[in-house]
């Protein structure tokens, strides 16, 4: 399964092990398994890129469609999340708090994110739009391809490369790398149980000055 995700490749792995273990039980398969390969998060999109695909969003050519780019677009960008989560979002699951614009995330990783506030408006407008309904088109909560069906059928721009949700994933963990959120809460609004991606992040944030560095060390006490 080269395509696939390495938490997929790992779960299917882990279903055929139990299968061995019941059609077999004298069949060894107790042996820890070759560990799957990491891969590297992909990296972020730069601004110019973000700013043609929303380009890309009003030039839809029906209001539904305009509205499912843009909810992939303010999701990924806004709150970081990816393909796993976005199908379990409607309009009713964001809500303007005090603090901003929160979205429940339903789905195996649940959880509530707040929205980077230079997309907090547009995504608040959506959502109210949208009402009970999920934000990026379709009937069926959690449907796990929604994504690629959504994105399938919206018009291309052969200037811009195709869109992958998992770099406007990254470009909002980037984005929190650069403004210094603290680590446990990035991770705990990605839904991350592990800090490796942010590793591979922190290639594509820009380094800190002497003066900065020195005013955010000192800070700690």
């Amino acid at each position: 399964m080269p395509s696939a995700k390495d938490s997929t490749r790992a779960t299917r792995r882990s279903i055929l092990r139990r299968i061995a273990r019941h059609a077999d039980p004298v069949l060894s398969v107790s042996a820890a398994p070759t560990p799957i390969g990491y891969r590297r998060v992909r990296v972020p999109y730069e601004s110019h890129e973000v700013v043609s695909y929303f380009r890309l969003a009003e030039a839809q050519p029906t209001p539904g469609r305009r509205d499912s780019l843009m909810a992939v677009l303010l999701l990924g960008l806004g709150c970081g999340l990816d393909c796993s989560d976005l199908g379990w979002v409607r309009g009713g699951d964001v809500r303007q708090t005090h603090d901003g614009v929160e979205v429940a995330v339903g789905g195996r990783r649940s959880r509530r994110v707040v929205c980077l506030s230079r997309y907090e408006g547009r995504l608040a407008n959506l959502a109210t739009a949208a009402g009970e309904n999920l934000l990026i088109g379709g009937s069926v909560l959690g449907r796990h391809n929604i994504t690629s069906v959504t994105l399938g059928r919206l018009l291309k721009d052969r200037s811009a490369p195709p869109l992958v949700v998992s770099r406007l994933r990254s470009t909002c963990l980037t984005s929190h790398l650069v403004a210094n959120t603290p680590l446990p809460l990035i991770m705990q609004a990605a839904g991350l149980k592990t800090v490796r991606p942010l590793e591979d992040l922190l290639d594509h944030a820009p380094a800190h000055s002497d003066v900065e560095c020195a005013r955010l060390l000192r800070a700690a006490d």
